[in-house]
């Protein structure tokens, strides 16, 4: 017995399983159980050859690449060969050129046979979607004709494989306002092949020149000159509830401590865990932490300050960050003073899970799963236990690089 075989035919072999008779162990959304959703799409797969001498200049490539084959392949949606836009979708579409996001229906004019760009669809928040990708024209006409079967309680899946000739039906519930993100980030004001492998002078270690907020903020050098780039705005409406989700994408081994200026933050989840909500003003969080949590804007609506202030290794240069919380409608200044590091806006009840202060902050150990646990865990006893000691190893530069044996594009050891 095989589950999900390629090239089969599910309803004739007893042998095999496919993923369509599978049956979903949760519950599902009764929109997405309709015999029709409010939109539907049908998007034809394939994929696009290339010659490599169209492709590759030969003779400009160090012997240790892959070997080229004859023909390249490019995959292809509704006719489109994706590319990655110059700046995230979810953040910053506005940063992006009008004619680098596309669909099959609004294609840019610089498409000549080969389309390139950002493909992208539509929904609007709450709607039920059914996307039918194919690989073959005539499944439209097929499924107006009822040959398509659908799967009503099918499993939820992040992958998917399309047979060849065939085709798979997939549902969705556009419930996830994306504009409500923010991810944080480091940034340097040199490159950072000036920091590999290492400085033993001048400038060392990791410790960033700034934050970044969704891919924006300002930078201010020792000489009073600045990037001058825009804060990032997040727009909200007024007497409502929104899901933020917070993505700390440091290099930097310091924490960020993010807070909204007259907003309390009501914590729902951390590292894609639900947790009892738990209501705080601030968040601290490390590299490739995550935290969701909720927000009321209730205020009176204005422009309200974000600030993110670094922590530890990142206290003694006062690296911070701001963003700005704007109501619809409302003033686009803030009506308070830009906050600085060392005026930051107050902080009230911090979490802090790393924080070895649990009296004045809400460490990990406060924080309590939303989901039910499998009562063998918490017993006194257990199968196994291991004492995992953690520590750092220290090394003089001799014991790792050998001098003069380095590429000259590299820093100075």
């Amino acid at each position: 017995m095989i589950l999900n075989p390629s090239g089969v035919d599910c309803d004739n072999n007893p042998e095999e399983i496919c993923i369509s008779k599978l049956k979903s162990g949760t519950p599902i959304d009764e929109g997405l159980t309709q015999p029709e959703t409010d939109l539907q799409f049908y998007i034809p797969v394939g994929f696009i050859n290339y010659d490599t001498k169209d492709l590759f200049q030969p003779n400009r490539y160090d012997t240790f690449l892959s070997a080229v084959p004859p023909a390249v392949s490019a995959a292809t949606l509704d006719g489109i060969i994706y590319a990655n836009p110059p700046s995230p979708l979810i953040s910053q579409i506005s940063d992006i050129p009008s004619d680098q996001v596309c669909n099959s229906q609004n294609l840019p004019s610089k498409c000549n046979g080969n389309c390139s760009c950002t493909n992208t669809l539509k929904f609007p928040l709450n709607s039920t979607v059914e996307i039918i990708l194919v690989d073959s024209y005539y499944v439209k006409q097929l499924d107006e004709n009822g040959g398509i079967k659908r799967n009503s309680d099918g499993p939820g899946k992040d992958t998917l494989a399309v047979p060849n000739n065939g085709y798979a039906v997939l549902r969705i519930r556009a419930n996830n306002p994306a504009n409500h993100v923010i991810v944080i980030n480091d940034w340097f004001k040199e490159e950072s092949t000036n920091r590999f492998p290492g400085r033993r002078a001048g400038v060392i270690r990791q410790v960033a020149d700034t934050f970044l907020i969704n891919g924006k903020g300002k930078f201010v050098d020792p000489t009073g000159s600045t990037t001058n780039i825009p804060y990032e705005v997040i727009t909200v409406g007024a007497n409502h509830r929104y899901r933020f989700r917070l993505i700390n994408s440091f290099c930097t081994v310091c924490p960020g401590e993010l807070i909204i200026e007259g907003h309390s933050l009501t914590v729902i989840a951390t590292d894609g865990q639900p947790i009892e909500p738990t209501v705080v003003n601030s968040i601290v969080s490390l590299a490739g932490e995550r935290y969701d949590f909720i927000i009321d804007t209730n205020r009176v609506p204005g422009a309200y300050w974000i600030q993110l202030r670094g922590l530890n290794d990142c206290d003694a240069k006062g690296i911070q960050q701001l963003a700005i919380l704007q109501y619809e409608g409302a003033p686009t200044k803030p009506m308070t003073k830009e906050p600085t590091f060392k005026n930051p806006i107050p902080k009230g009840v911090v979490l802090d899970i790393a924080s070895s202060d649990c009296s004045s902050r809400i460490c990990g150990d406060k924080l309590r799963n939303a989901l039910p646990i499998d009562p063998d865990i918490l017993k006194n006893d257990v199968d196994m236990k291991l004492y995992l000691p953690i520590a750092s190893q220290k090394y003089q530069p001799e014991e790792i690089f050998v001098p003069n044996t380095y590429n000259n594009f590299l820093g100075k050891i």
